[in-house]
């Protein structure tokens, strides 16, 4: 390492880590198991713990992730306009009707999963996309 002079302490270390990162490349499989166990490394012990480590660093990312995809989900209903102006739920099912009566005459037609009635939620989310798609003006918009 006679260039290492020259360098600095971070640049040493860095030449060292590849001189030794290439020296157990150049190991063969049993040879790395011969000088674990010479230095009293339990090779199955070892791979567990490894083995671990990775897994929780793999979970402890999901999370990360996970918790990330709730927050800018939990933003996009705080910012949905929609949401926000959807009127009582009588007032939603009244509207509806009156705009399914009008058949034809306003070009809309709808169809219902086996005939059943709607729940609350499909309601609410029929009227979300009327009033997107601007079938049905949002009367409290400026509320």
């Amino acid at each position: 390492m006679k260039e290492a002079k020259g360098m600095g302490a971070g640049a040493q270390m860095a030449a060292l880590e590849r001189l030794i990162s290439e020296d157990l490349l150049a190991m063969s499989d049993e040879d790395l198991l011969k000088e674990a166990i010479e230095d009293g490394i339990d090779p199955a012990t070892k791979a567990s713990e490894l083995r671990s480590s990775a897994l929780a660093k793999i979970n402890q990312a999901k999370r990360e992730k996970l918790a990330a995809a709730r927050r800018g989900y939990d933003a996009s209903l705080r910012e949905s306009p929609v949401a926000k102006a959807r009127p009582a739920l009588e007032e939603i099912k009244r509207q509806i009707q009156a705009l399914i009566r009008g058949g034809a005459s306003n070009g809309l037609s709808l169809a219902f999963r086996k005939g059943e009635t709607m729940s609350d939620a499909d309601w609410e989310s029929l009227w979300d996309d009327m009033v997107e798609s601007g079938l049905i003006g949002d009367s409290r918009k400026d509320d």
